[in-house]
C-alpha cells in the first residue's frame, strides 16, 4: 500500500555493461568482444552527513557502474548539511530500503541555493527505493527554467527512478537530459515537477501530481520548443493530477498545459489525466505525433487536452471530455465519475472508477499490459477499462508459475549475467546463475533443483561446482559440489519477477529484478 509498502525493486551487484563473449547457454544481453569490468557495492553504515560509513564518503568511493547500498539504514533521514551530494560519475545506482522508509533530504536551513543530488555524468543516476526531499531550497524560478532553480535531482545525463518518491522541492523536483520511473511519484513540488532536455523519457505505473507553477506546464516539461530530437515520450499506466498553475504562459516554452507540456512525439496509454488546475488545457502536447490509447483526459480546468494542429494523431478508445484538437474518432466525451486521488493499493496513489463510470470495460490493452498502475490484473471485466485504474481488479494469478515460465531470464540493468530456468514435472524448477565470483576474477555458475507452489519457488541447496576439466581430462568423480546457499524465486507474472538470494560463499544477500529473454519454442506465456 501507498505509504506503508516497502519496495522490493532492488538492483544489487550492478556489473558495468559486460563486455566480453560469454560461451554460455544461455545469452545474456548485448555482449562485445573486448574487455570485462565489474563493478561493487558501497555500503552505507550511518545516516551522518559526511565522514565514514557516510553516504557522501561512500560517492567519494566510487567509480562509474557501482552502486551504494543503503538498505541497511534505519534511522530514517540522511540531512544534508554541507552542500548536495556530488555524483561525478557517468553511471551510478543507489538502492534504498523504501521511499517510505528512507528519505534524503537537503538542507534544512531555508533560502540556500543547492539541490540534493547533482549527477554530472553523461551516463544514468538510478534511483531505487528512496524518497528525496528539499523543502527550503530558494525559489529561484523564472520563464527559462534552465536558469539555475536547484532542483532536487539534477543530471545532465539521464534519470531512472524506481519506487521512488521526490517531493516538497521548492527548486523543482527533477531535472534530467532523458528519464524514466517505474511505481515512483514526483509530488508537491515547485515550480515543476520534471523537466527533461532532449533525452527519451517513460513513465510507467508512476504519479505525478500536486506541483505548483506561477507560470505553466506545472507537472513537467519533456524537451523544449523547437528542439530538434528523435527523442520520443511515453506515458504507461500512469496518473498525471492535481497540478496546478497560475494560468500565465510559459514563454521560453511556449507552453500552457497545468498538468504537463511534451515537445517530442509521444505515447500516453493506458493513464489518467485529470483535475489539473490552470487557465488552460491540462495537457500540451506540440510534436508531430501523438498516439492516444485507452486514457482518460477529464475534470481539469481549461480544458483536457490540446495538441498540435499540424500533428498526427492516432489511437483508440480514449475518453477526452473537453478539447479543441482532432482526436481519435471513437474518442467518448462523457463524465469517467472518477474518485479523489486515494491509496488504492499499490505503491502510488490512482483514481478509482466509481460504480457506472462509462470508462468500465470500454478500454484496450494494445500494449499487453499485466497489470494496471497498482501492480493487479490488467483487465478484470469483459474489456480492459479505460484510464489507469482497473476495477474489480484482484490481485494478478497470472504469476502462477507453470511450463511456461521455463526460460533465460536477466535483469536488463545489469546485462551480462543472468539465469536459466526450467519448470520441472512434480511441482519442480530447475534454476542455473551464470555469473561471476566477488572478487571478479573468474566466471561462476550455480543451481540447483527446488519446488514452487503458486508464484514462488525456493532452491534451497544450491551448489557451485568446481574441480571440472576441459575434455579429453574431463573427470566426473574429480568434481565437487560446494553449497552456496539459496535462491528463491517470486513471479509477478511470466515475463516478469524477482529472485531473493542468500548465499554462505561470500557472494552476501539481496534481491535481483528478472525480465524474461528468451521463450522455447513450442511453449506459451500465460
Amino acid at each position: 500500500m501507498n505509504g506503508t509498502q516497502t519496495t522490493t525493486r532492488r538492483k544489487f551487484l550492478r556489473v558495468k555493461p559486460l563486455v566480453a563473449c560469454l560461451a554460455l547457454p544461455l545469452a545474456v544481453g548485448d555482449l562485445a568482444c573486448t574487455s570485462i569490468a565489474f563493478a561493487v557495492t558501497l555500503p552505507v553504515t550511518n545516516c551522518n552527513d559526511a565522514d565514514s560509513g557516510s553516504l557522501r564518503a561512500a560517492l567519494a568511493q566510487a567509480h562509474s557502474g557501482d552502486s551504494v547500498d543503503l538498505t541497511a539504514l534505519t534511522c530514517g533521514t540522511i540531512s544534508l548539511t554541507t552542500g548536495e551530494l556530488q555524483v561525478p560519475l557517468d553511471d551510478l545506482t543507489l538502492h534504498g530500503p523504501g521511499a517510505n522508509a528512507l528519505t534524503i533530504s537537503g538542507s534544512q536551513v531555508p533560502g540556500h541555493r543547492y539541490g540534493v543530488l547533482n549527477h554530472t555524468g553523461h551516463g544514468t543516476l538510478h534511483i531505487d527505493a528512496l524518497r528525496i526531499t528539499d523543502s527550503n531550497a530558494e525559489n529561484y524560478y523564472s520563464d527559462n527554467l534552465l536558469a539555475g532553480a536547484p532542483f532536487c535531482i539534477q543530471s545532465t545525463g539521464n534519470v531512472d527512478l524506481d519506487g521512488a518518491t521526490v517531493t516538497t522541492c521548492s527548486g523543482g523536483g527533477v531535472f534530467a537530459n532523458g528519464f524514466t520511473s517505474r511505481d515512483s511519484s514526483i509530488s508537491n513540488n515547485s515550480p515543476v515537477g520534471l523537466v527533461t532536455l532532449v533525452g527519451d523519457v517513460s513513465i510507467e505505473s508512476s504519479t505525478i501530481s500536486g506541483n505548483r507553477n506561477s507560470s505553466s506546464c506545472a507537472g513537467f516539461v519533456l524537451n523544449r520548443r523547437g528542439a530538434v530530437t528523435t527523442a520520443t515520450a511515453l506515458i504507461s499506466n500512469s496518473t498525471i493530477s492535481g497540478n496546478a498553475t497560475a494560468g500565465g504562459f510559459n514563454y521560453f516554452y511556449s507552453g500552457f498545459g497545468s498538468g504537463g507540456c511534451i515537445y517530442e512525439p509521444a505515447t500516453i496509454r493506458n493513464s489518467t489525466i485529470a483535475f489539473n488546475e490552470g487557465g488552460y488545457e491540462s495537457l500540451a502536447i506540440f510534436a508531430p505525433k501523438a498516439t492516444l490509447e485507452s486514457s482518460i483526459f477529464a475534470s481539469n480546468t481549461g480544458g483536457d487536452l490540446v495538441i498540435q494542429y499540424t500533428a498526427q494523431v492516432s489511437g483508440h478508445n480514449n475518453l477526452v471530455m473537453a478539447t479543441r484538437s482532432s482526436v481519435p474518432a471513437d474518442t467518448i466525451t462523457s463524465d469517467p465519475m472518477l474518485l479523489p486521488l486515494a491509496d488504492n493499493g499499490g505503491p502510488t496513489q490512482t483514481h478509482a472508477l466509481a460504480s457506472g463510470s462509462p470508462a468500465i470495460d470500454a478500454g484496450n490493452n494494445l500494449a499487453g499490459l499485466a497489470t494496471d498502475q497498482r501492480g493487479l490484473v490488467r483487465v478484470a471485466g469483459a474489456r480492459p477499462d479505460i484510464g489507469a485504474f482497473e476495477s474489480n481488479a484482484a490481485a494478478s494469478t497470472s504469476g502462477s508459475i507453470g511450463a511456461g515460465f521455463t526460460g533465460s531470464w536477466f535483469d536488463p540493468a545489469q546485462s551480462g549475467h543472468g539465469l536459466m530456468v526450467e519448470v520441472l514435472p512434480g511441482n519442480r524448477l530447475l534454476a542455473m546463475w551464470f555469473a561471476f565470483n566477488p572478487q571478479g576474477s573468474q566466471q561462476a555458475w550455480f543451481g540447483g533443483v527446488g519446488t514452487y507452489s503458486g508464484n514462488i519457488a525456493t532452491i534451497t541447496g544450491v551448489a557451485l561446482p568446481t574441480g571440472g576439466r576441459w575434455i579429453p581430462n574431463f573427470d566426473q568423480n574429480a568434481i565437487a559440489l560446494n553449497p552456496w546457499g539459496t535462491l528463491t524465486f517470486t513471479f509477478s507474472d511470466c515475463n516478469h519477477g524477482k529472485v531473493d538470494f542468500n548465499s554462505v560463499r561470500g557472494y552476501g544477500s539481496g534481491s535481483m529484478n528478472l525480465t524474461r529473454l528468451t521463450l522455447p519454442a513450442g511453449l506459451t506465456c500465460p
